[in-house]
Order: structure tokens, then C-alpha cells, then sequence
């Protein structure tokens, strides 16, 4: 009896080895499809025939095509026949040009970006995720504290005897309400660009800032009382804006990490225009840019560090202040007999 040898199966192929992978991006800079290269070139386009097809009005039926560049492991990038062309960066490719494509660089067709990842490329390190920690816990925490003395504070020194349960309560009910809607807020803009509420973090800068603003008004009106700077109080009212300036670019920050001098100067520029309409307002209204000197209390006389006027210099100071004193009350009086003469008037017509 004689056995016949079965032909040995061929061995299984292997899969072509990885070149690059070319990265659809979403708005947040984050691949929502990668598609494996495994030979060159690739043709990109909203025709079927190409490669990697995409779904996008903007893009040419053979938008662009990537070859090897001569230049290794680069990579060429041919824009085809396209009336939008190709942007990369802030420059524009027309139909017909070439460019040099590095490791992990961007380019558009259309409304879409994609990004180029070569297998010879460097990887990126591992990066930390944020976590809120026992640093951010107790900092939050001490930030909710803190506001929540400063406005018992504020609300002792401005409510009637008596009446001070009553102000503390109303007070702090406000003040809760605003800073956890302002930071809700913040939380539903970072859910919509970074996936993630950081309702903490965003209640975190909003209680700090709240905090900070009180705490440099009541400095710069001690230290305006003590060292006898009036400056120091007119700009009291305006150190708010400064604060918000901050806290924008912190939350913004927190829902845009990756464009920080976009967030910066949006910031900046958000806040002095704000602060310059506050201040024309405010010149038309008053005929002064910034707040007049006024206190509705005193602090201690020591804590008092400027020197004290003697008499004569401060009656002479005082008697300049007669004859504008005089003029503006003239002025007053005439207006109010303009008053009186025009409801004079209306009373007889009718």
C-alpha cells in the first residue's frame, strides 16, 4: 500500500507593511478616521476612484495626490485639478503645485483637515492626564471659603443693625447663584469643544476671581487712605475689568488649550474694549474718565502712613475750591429755574 504526500498548504501572507497613516481631523484637532498606507502614492478626492474619498462639497473629484518626496522620508503632496485648491497653514497651494509634507504636519481640502503620520516619524511622549487632584480639591475649596467670608464681610459692613441675617442671606444667595451659573456655563462650552465638563476647574477661577476683585478693592482703597495716593482710589472701579481679563483667558484656556494666543489676545482685546466703553459712558455722563474721590467710611486714623497737612496749606488747598464750588451751583440753580419755567409752561397749556 503506497501513501500519496498532500500538497503543504502555502505558507500565509503576510500584510504589507505600515507606511504612514493620513489622519482625518475633527475641530478639536482629533482623528476621527485614520486610513493605513501601505504603498505610494495616494490619491485623495470625493471621487470613487481615489484612495481616501471624502465626503465634502469643497473638494475636487481628484483633489490631491501624495507621492514620495526626494527629500526622505518626506513626503510630496500634488494638488490636482481644484478650484479651492489646498491650505496649509495660512497658505494657499492652487491647482498644479507641490509641496514638501513633514512628519505629523496639517493641510486642507475643502472643510476638511487631514494630517500625515509616517512610520519612520518620532512619537510623541506619554502626556499626563488631569485629574482633579487633592491640590485642586482643596484649592477650590478654599476659593468657595474665601468668597463666602469676603461676602459676610461686605454684607456686615453695609447692612442696617439688625438687618444683618437677613443681608448675609440675600447676599450670599446671589452671589452663589451667579458665580455656579457663570461657571455652568464655562463647563457646557468646554463639554462642547473638549468632551469633558471640568465643572471644578471652571468653579475654581470663577470663585478665585470673584475673590481677587474684592480683595484688590479693598487694598487699593487702604493703601489709597494710607499712603495718600488718590490714583489709586479713581482706578478702584476699574480693577474689576482687569480681573475678568484673567479669568477669561483662564476659562478659554480650559476650553481651547490649543490655541493660546488666539485665547490671549481675544482676551485682552475683549476686555479693553469693554473697559473703554465703560469709560466713555462714564465721561459723557460725568465729564470725568475715571470715578470721583468719594468713601462711605474711613479707615483706622493708624493706620494713616502719609504725613498730615498742616492747616495753612490746607486752607489754602480748600480755597481754590470756592470758585468752581460757586459756578457749578449757579449753574444748578439756572437749570432748575429752566425746569420750573418749562413746567410752568406745560401747566397752562393744559
Amino acid at each position: 500500500m503506497t501513501t500519496t504526500a498532500l500538497p503543504s498548504s502555502p505558507p500565509p501572507l503576510s500584510p504589507p507593511p505600515r507606511l504612514a497613516l493620513i489622519d482625518v481631523l475633527d475641530r478639536d484637532g482629533r482623528a476621527r478616521q485614520s486610513i493605513s498606507v501601505t504603498r505610494w502614492p495616494v490619491r485623495i478626492g470625493r471621487a470613487l476612484d481615489n484612495d481616501l474619498v471624502l465626503d465634502d462639497p469643497g473638494v475636487a473629484a481628484h483633489h490631491c495626490t501624495l507621492t514620495p518626496h526626494a527629500e526622505k522620508p518626506a513626503i510630496a503632496l500634488q494638488v490636482g485639478d481644484t478650484r479651492n485648491g489646498v491650505l496649509l497653514g495660512r497658505t494657499r497651494l492652487a491647482s498644479g503645485s507641490e509641496h514638501r509634507l513633514a512628519h505629523g504636519q496639517e493641510w486642507q481640502a475643502g472643510q476638511t483637515r487631514l494630517r500625515l503620520r509616517l512610520a519612520q516619524g518620532p512619537l510623541a511622549p506619554e502626556q499626563a492626564v488631569a485629574h482633579a487632584g487633592v491640590g485642586g480639591l482643596l484649592s477650590g475649596t478654599l476659593a468657595v471659603l474665601a468668597l463666602a467670608g469676603l461676602t459676610g464681610i461686605s454684607s456686615y459692613l453695609d447692612s442696617v443693625p439688625g438687618k444683618f441675617s437677613i443681608s448675609l442671606t440675600r447676599e450670599l444667595l446671589i452671589v452663589g447663584l451667579l458665580v455656579a451659573l457663570w461657571s455652568l456655563l464655562w463647563s457646557l462650552s468646554s463639554k462642547m469643544f473638549r468632551h469633558q465638563m471640568l465643572y471644578w476647574q471652571h468653579l475654581r477661577i470663577a470663585a478665585w476671581g470673584t475673590v481677587a476683585t474684592q480683595l484688590g478693592m479693598y487694598a487699593l482703597g487702604g493703601l489709597s487712605f494710607a499712603l495718600s495716593i488718590p490714583i489709586l482710589s479713581r482706578i478702584q472701579p476699574e480693577l474689576p475689568w482687569l480681573v475678568l481679563m484673567v479669568m477669561l483667558y483662564a476659562h478659554l484656556m480650559r476650553v481651547l488649550p490649543r490655541h493660546r494666543r488666539v485665547v490671549a489676545g481675544t482676551s485682552v482685546l475683549l476686555c479693553l474694549g469693554l473697559l473703554a466703553t465703560h469709560l466713555s459712558l462714564r465721561q459723557q455722563e460725568t465729564g470725568r474718565w475715571f470715578a470721583p474721590l468719594y468713601a462711605s467710611s474711613l479707615a483706622h486714623p493708624a493706620l494713616r502712613l502719609a504725613p498730615a497737612e498742616d492747616v495753612s496749606t490746607f486752607l489754602q488747598g480748600a480755597a481754590t475750591l470756592e470758585a468752581p464750588l460757586q459756578t457749578a451751583a449757579r449753574q444748578n440753580n439756572h437749570t432748575d429755574d429752566e425746569d420750573e419755567l418749562e413746567l410752568e409752561g406745560m401747566e397752562d397749556g393744559l
